[in-house]
């Protein structure tokens, strides 16, 4: 069976998961501390503490600072992380952390849906193999709160080791609640062992959250401090890490996304009209319409708010509507009644458009069965998901919408798509919602819940037949699957369903057979089928983005300007291509022969300069008012912080080599030659981070000094490079002395370079190396922009051909670019000084910069 694989080493989430760590910096493990045999949590960092480590993650993640007044108890972190990033993955990881690192025993998952709930407990599922070979088979327990099981929070207060409760707010956020209620043999209330934990909340999707009663139920827990993740949050709370929509799709942690319009707006002579919304206000009922609008630039189809008795014809000062006079709102039944006697029903035109609907589910399957020829043969599953406005269009045997996508899937495999004519229609799509109608009661079919939901594995292998998932326009946080490649939007978009949340069903990088991410970016495409224009659909989606992360949306394509670069075969089998990819095509590995006497020296130097600090308990002192059993009045009348001594010592070179991964032979050299181990029994948790920070810093500059590549068999295939590439027309140029016709530039400094490449006479042939033509480095992989065959003229005669590795970055200095490039470059630079006749060059600004070197 197919099962998904973890990577423990993305840097944008173990930044995440650092970033919170890093926040209890100084914290010390204690010993179990038994309150009528319940194991709490407990933090003695004193406020200014905290704040301190605080600013120094928010300055090295370039995040605004917090104030002292920002830190009120129970103390609030935010992370923000772009959907399909692995959110869930990140703050499970960061509680094993935090337990590993500083004793932490009880977490409370708290979230908002049963559907985010379960998707929760998968991900807890799917990782237990992964985080028990991560953290050496650390024992921990989860489980999901069930008012009916609690002798499960008995052993939440009570266990010794690490406990991870999955709780929805509405079982906690009235105070009829069970869990807010005595029960035989459970001695306390539930919640009241609960409280006696102090347990550290983990708010998934916050925003959601927001209401008093949820507000009052999050206190009632109370928690020792809260962690609050979620892509776009309301209230940010000392945001300690921030990971935007435009920073995943730089790097490449999300599928790329393409729109595919298919409309017929039509002209204003058809009266066309489309309802949207019908809202309930404390005025009446209004209705939001579609209509075509007279403006200073014409008559344009735009969305007006109507009421009963408004004439269209006035509204839009557009003749054509004369006629049109509002004579019944019903929002019970969902329609709108002109004079007229047209009545138009929610989502619906007053035109009919079955046939744009046909179109849509026609293109949807087109591309589901383009990508599924080019994914199959690689081990990749293809998911479409279909958006309906009305469940009965789907869910009813001569559902308008179940036909066309039946009938239409037919016709294409007879003409078309032959090869996928062993293909039964009845059993490739299935519907997520409830046979019962209601959109509350999604969970009540069975079948199709438990497929969509909870065997998310099975719906990813190819054995598994369903390919097409019809589901209500509301599917919201807490279905997501990896391999959705296609969304088709049949609903008229309203302002309760987002495209942000519409798009985010498939954002996730796409999965093979082998459970492993892809990483192939021309592979992550998701194509949103639309009934919008591609601009009306843009301009939306612009405004979601500003709205709620406060910045442009990354790019949306328009899939009728996608275009095809073709691979120049006779250049591939050419002299010029084969001697250079002879020299380029190697793999090779590094090896790094540190000098142990060195690096120690170096290490011990960086050691004397560390401070350590006695920590601080902190303090307070409160007068309790008044007793009542459900009425507990408290007065805060001291608070202060005190240097404590340390009395508990851990195992120092142990903690050191699982974080550094030297030996403790070398770890023990460097701890027994350092002259200040006094400050070990000062505060032996910070002294432990401090060493292990120097000896990171130090290791890595070591590494690049001494790294050496060796030359492996094996060697970069050039049947990798694909007979075709697709892109789209604004980010293709082409060229002549290529092996594409043309290039994809991904800035404007590679089009005027690869523009100057093609026009120079001594260029014969250059080369944009593939994203799968990567060099290992202590930093990570790297791939170089370029490789060029140039000829060397003297005297009007060509002598010889020399070859370059280039790389462009819009500047000369290597200084001005991050450690981790730098790194890189450097890395690259003594892998190819092992290549005969080739030079590498990086980093360089233009094309100018390469001539002075040719």
């Amino acid at each position: 069976m197919l099962k998904l694989k973890f990577d423990p080493k993305l840097d944008f989430q173990v930044d995440a998961i650092s970033s919170v760590v890093d926040i209890f910096r100084g914290q010390t493990k204690k010993p179990l501390d038994y309150t009528f045999q319940i194991i709490s949590n407990s933090l003695n960092l004193s406020k200014e503490k905290i704040l301190e480590n605080l600013q120094e993650i928010q300055k090295r993640n370039g995040i605004e600072l917090s104030k002292l007044e920002d830190l009120t108890e129970p103390y609030n972190f935010t992370i923000e992380m772009e959907t399909g990033t692995g959110k869930t993955y990140v703050y499970l990881r960061t509680i094993l952390e935090l337990n590993q690192k500083y004793g932490f025993t009880k977490f409370i998952i708290v979230v908002p849906s049963v559907a985010i709930k379960e998707g929760v407990l998968k991900t807890l599922d799917i990782t237990k193999e992964h985080f028990k070979q991560l953290y050496d088979n650390l024992p921990y327990t989860y489980f999901s709160y069930k008012s009916d099981n609690l002798v499960m929070v008995k052993m939440f207060g009570q266990d010794t080791h690490l406990q991870i409760m999955v709780i929805t707010r509405d079982a906690f956020n009235k105070d009829i609640n069970i869990i807010h209620n005595l029960h035989d043999k459970m001695g306390d209330k539930p919640i009241e062992i609960i409280q006696k934990t102090n347990p550290i909340l983990i708010l998934d999707e916050p925003q959601k959250m927001g209401g008093e009663a949820t507000q009052w139920g999050i206190e009632q827990l109370n928690p020792l401090f809260i962690l609050r993740y979620s892509a776009t949050h309301k209230d940010i709370y000392n945001l300690v890490y921030k990971l935007t929509p435009y920073d995943a799709y730089n790097l490449g942690l999300v599928k790329k996304i393409e729109v595919l319009s298919i409309t017929e707006e039509g002209e204003p002579s058809s009266k066309k009209i489309i309802l949207e919304k019908i809202e309930s206000t404390s005025t009446g009922l209004k209705a939001k319409v579609k209509v075509f609008v007279k403006t200073k630039e014409g008559i344009k189809l735009k969305t007006i708010t109507v009421k009963h008795n408004d004439n269209l014809a006035s509204k839009t000062e557009n003749p054509y509507y004369d006629g049109f006079i509002i004579s019944e709102i019903n929002k019970g039944a969902g329609y709108i009644l002109f004079s007229n006697g047209i009545k138009i029903y929610e989502g619906k035109s007053s035109v009919e458009e079955d046939e744009i609907i046909r179109m849509m589910v026609r293109d949807t399957i087109k591309e589901h069965f383009e990508k599924k020829k080019q994914l199959n043969p690689k081990g990749i599953k293809v998911l479409s998901l279909f958006f309906l406005n009305r469940v009965d269009d789907y869910l009813l045997e001569d559902g308008i919408v179940r036909k066309m996508f039946e009938e239409e899937f037919n016709k294409l495999i007879q003409n078309s798509y032959k090869e996928f004519s062993n293909l039964d229609v009845k059993k490739v799509h299935s519907g997520y919602f409830s046979k019962m109608k209601k959109e509350k009661s999604i969970e009540e079919d069975e079948s199709a819940y438990d497929l969509i939901m909870k065997d998310k594995e099975k719906l990813l292998s190819l054995e598994e037949p369903v390919e097409f998932i019809f589901s209500h326009s509301a599917l919201r946080e807490g279905w997501d699957n990896p391999n959705v490649f296609n969304i088709c939007t049949l609903a008229y978009s309203t302002s309760e369903i987002r495209k942000r949340q519409e798009i985010g069903r498939g954002l996730r990088l796409a999965v093979g057979q082998n459970g492993n991410r892809i990483q192939d970016r021309d592979i992550n495409l998701l194509t949103v089928v639309t009934n919008e224009s591609y601009r009306e659909y843009l301009e939306k989606l612009q405004t979601e983005y500003r709205e709620e992360v406060g910045e442009e949306a990354p790019p949306v394509e328009e899939k009728k300007q996608r275009v095809k670069i073709k691979r120049r075969d006779d250049v591939i089998q050419g002299d010029l291509f084969k001697n250079l990819w002879s020299r380029v095509s190697p793999k090779a590995k590094f090896i790094v022969n540190i000098d142990s006497d060195k690096f120690i020296e170096q290490v011990l130097k960086e050691i004397q300069k560390i401070e350590v600090r006695e920590p601080e308990v902190s303090i307070k002192k409160v007068r309790v008012e008044t007793i009542k059993p459900e009425d507990i009045k408290e007065e805060f009348i001291k608070e202060a912080s005190e240097k404590t001594k340390i009395t508990r010592l851990f195992n120092l070179i142990s903690y050191i080599e699982k974080e550094t991964n030297l030996t403790k032979r070398t770890i023990f050299n460097i701890l027994t030659q350092s002259n200040n181990l006094a400050l070990l029994f000062l505060n032996p948790q910070e002294y432990a981070e401090k060493v292990i920070q120097v000896i990171k810093e130090c290791k890595k500059s070591f590494e690049v000094e001494s790294i050496e590549y060796i030359d492996l068999e094996e060697r970069f295939d050039v049947a990798l490079l694909r007979e075709e590439v697709t892109s789209y027309d604004k980010y293709v140029f082409k060229v002549q002395k290529s092996i594409y016709d043309g290039i994809i530039k991904e800035s404007d400094i590679e089009k005027e370079f690869a523009k100057a490449l093609d026009s120079d006479s001594r260029i014969k042939l250059f080369v944009k190396l593939p994203d799968w033509y990567v060099i290992e480095t202590p930093a990570g992989n790297y791939t170089p922009d370029w490789a060029i065959v140039v000829e060397s003229v003297k005297e009007g005669h060509s002598e010889e051909k020399i070859y370059f590795v280039v790389e462009t970055k819009g500047t000369n200095n290597i200084y001005e670019l991050t450690p981790d490039e730098q790194i890189k470059i450097r890395s690259a630079t003594k892998r190819f000084e092992v290549i005969k006749d080739l030079k590498f060059i990086a980093p360089i600004k233009d094309f100018a910069n390469l001539e002075n070197k040719l």
